[in-house]
């Protein structure tokens, strides 16, 4: 199951909120008593959107985040479609300017609404997950049995001053269980 900013879980959600959202900017638009945008000019807006949906699909996002994340492209689409077809920046109407306001409203109350059952859904379930996960975890190998033998002594840098360490430079390697004499 993957979690929720997993590539996957991101996907689809940035397409479902951009597509989501796109949809109710239309209908706010018609709402408006405005037209119906083209197919055309719609493509740049959700992939856009999409984009601007899959950067904050790993992260928590509330009613006010929803809110600017929605208000700012629609800004930007608003004065690149001014700009290029001669649509007006501003809406020209105090029913268009209410439509669009309701739209914005209408869908930051619903993804501040889907965050908060999408990321509380994902802790009840990673809590019953979690401890399935760590029954499956790997058992170590057992640890060999040490060889009993007689304790060697290495000599190591007895050329050489140490100044931190033991007070000696030898080294007595032995097994933890040696034979007792």
């Amino acid at each position: 199951m993957p979690a929720p900013g997993a590539p996957i879980a991101r996907l689809v959600r940035a397409g479902a909120v951009s597509l989501w959202a796109t949809l109710m900017a239309v209908a706010a638009h018609v709402a408006g008593s405005g037209e119906a945008p083209s197919v055309v000019a719609l493509l740049p807006v959700v992939a856009a959107g999409a984009g601007l949906a899959w950067w904050a699909a790993g992260r928590r996002i509330g009613f006010t985040g929803a809110l600017v994340l929605l208000a700012l492209p629609q800004l930007g689409v608003h004065v690149v479609s001014g700009y290029v077809h001669g649509h007006a920046i501003v809406p020209s109407t105090p029913a268009m300017l209410a439509a669009h306001a309701a739209g914005l409203v209408v869908v930051a109350a619903g993804i501040a609404v889907a965050e908060r059952l999408w990321w509380s859904w994902w802790a009840r379930v990673s809590f019953v997950l979690r401890p399935v996960h760590r029954s499956r975890r790997p058992v170590a190998a057992p640890v060999p049995p040490r060889a009993a033998g007689p304790v060697r002594h290495v000599d190591l840098l007895d050329h050489v001053l140490v100044r931190r360490g033991p007070p000696f430079s030898r080294v007595d390697l032995a097994p933890v269980a040696g034979t007792c004499r």
